[in-house]
């Protein structure tokens, strides 16, 4: 027969034991509880002897437990539920029982888990599930080795496989084709190996091997040793995406295709002109002065008059091959700066043209400016000037220079015979322009009409905080 201590020592394991163990009678009061209900109800064993268990339970609870005690008692041997406890402190704890009944003694010997972890983790899975069932991007879960146990709608849908036809199967047995890279794969499956998440964007094939772009995350799940578990892979359809990117990167090459065509062009009719210049106008002075000086060279009398002419006419070419230089390559901006070339410029047409050239400046003594922009619009200045001496027709032109809202804008006006803009033309010198400003994320807007003169306006961003150093 078992003596005092004996029971003292039982009290003692019953008491180490992290669940709540209890003894109830017919009357659902406690007989018995161990001291783990101080840790999940805040009370301390005493103070529950002779207590109704209900008292403890949430209102919404205590019909549905009533009743499963009350047909535990009659039907079963031993049952199993959950329901909720109000703690000491006022909080909701949920708990599983396990209970027995003694129907001799006319007890239940009960024994009761925290299982709002478990609940929690419920809801967290079954949110995730709904996520991985309804989000857009395919999911798909291997296992260590990378065979398929599960696909959601979204997968099935981007390659055309259901589950039936690739469980147990690697992605890399039915997705792979001849685009694929295998060793770019092979090594983000290594790094997968190591227990690394990685990414990758491959081309792959669907059911109808149709190919399909696709940027991939790979994540490991471990288990309880650290070991890889299952991989998880949340795969996104890019296809579009890598179609519009090729389109643009075409378009960009076309376009500076383009461009470098039209500089070429313009460098062959720079150089053209050049030629014709020295040559209709340089080289024939040259020619006349070459024959006065053999004139001279072979008489022996006295030709003042042609050494003046000869004079004269070297000091024609002096100031023609000037004039060429001046056009090609322009004084050191850090010399002379943009307002000043601008104020030459408009000065030289007016002694040259046919037309009166005015020009504006606002704010433009405010700001520094790189050098590289200033010769940037010097060059459009002097290549609208040009096509509108050779095309326009204007007896009157205004350039404006502004510096506002953080931008330097260049304005071109003239009132000459304007053109139709959706006409296309042969000539490069807007091309040009357009090219010059947008080498340096400027803008360009031109506006013009047949009988109705033309609009130029360029616009360049300044940093504020460049403006202002």
């Amino acid at each position: 027969m078992a003596g005092p201590s004996t029971f003292n020592q039982f009290d003692k394991l019953l008491d180490s034991i992290a669940e709540v163990v209890c003894v109830i009678d017919k009357d659902f009061r406690f007989v018995y509880v161990n001291q783990a209900c101080e840790e999940m109800w805040g009370y301390q064993p005493e103070e529950l002897i002779g207590r109704p268990i209900f008292q403890l339970i949430v209102n919404i609870d205590r019909a549905a437990t009533q009743q499963a005690i009350e047909q535990f008692w009659k039907d079963g041997e031993s049952y199993e539920f959950e329901n909720e406890y109000c703690h000491k402190d006022g909080s909701v704890i949920a708990m599983s029982w396990i209970g027995k009944k003694d129907s001799h003694n006319k007890l239940i010997y009960a024994r009761g888990k925290n299982v709002i972890q478990k609940r929690m983790q419920e809801k967290e899975v079954e949110m995730l599930s709904l996520i991985a069932r309804e989000t857009v991007n395919g999911i798909v879960i291997m296992d260590a080795q990378r065979r398929i146990s599960w696909i959601n709608k979204a997968f099935a849908d981007m390659t055309g496989f259901a589950i039936e036809e690739i469980k147990g199967k690697r992605p890399a047995e039915f997705l792979c084709g001849l685009g694929t890279d295998i060793e770019h794969i092979q090594e983000i499956i290594r790094k997968v190996q190591r227990g690394e998440a990685a990414t990758i964007e491959m081309l792959g094939y669907t059911k109808e091997r149709l190919p399909i772009w696709a940027a991939i995350q790979l994540q490991p799940l471990f288990d309880k040793t650290g070991g890889i578990d299952k991989i998880v892979a949340i795969i996104n359809n890019i296809t579009e995406r890598k179609r519009l990117q090729e389109q643009l990167d075409a378009e960009l090459k076309q376009q500076q295709q383009r461009i470098t065509a039209a500089v070429i062009r313009a460098q062959e009719t720079e150089r053209s002109q050049l030629g014709r210049e020295l040559h209709d106008n340089v080289n024939q002075v040259l020619t006349t002065v070459k024959l006065f000086n053999e004139i001279i060279a072979e008489s022996v009398t006295d030709h003042k008059e042609l050494l003046k002419r000869s004079s004269n006419f070297l000091q024609m070419c002096i100031d023609e091959i000037r004039r060429i230089s001046k056009r090609l390559a322009i004084p050191p901006l850090s010399e002379v700066g943009l307002v000043e070339l601008t104020r030459e410029l408009v000065d030289s047409i007016n002694l040259a043209s046919k037309f009166e050239v005015t020009y504006s400046l606002k704010g433009m003594h405010a700001i520094p400016i790189s050098q590289e922009l200033q010769l940037a619009i010097y060059r459009i200045m002097q290549e609208q000037l040009n096509n509108i001496i050779k095309h326009a027709e204007a007896s009157m032109v205004m350039i404006a220079l502004a510096y506002e809202d953080d931008q330097l804008f260049l304005t071109i006006k003239d009132n000459g015979r304007g053109f139709d803009p959706s006409i296309k033309r042969d000539g490069i010198g807007l091309t040009n322009i357009r090219s010059r400003a947008e080498s340096l994320n400027g803008s360009f807007h031109l506006q013009t009409a047949s009988g109705r003169g033309c609009y130029l306006q360029v616009a360049f961003p300044l940093d504020k905080v460049e403006v202002l150093s």
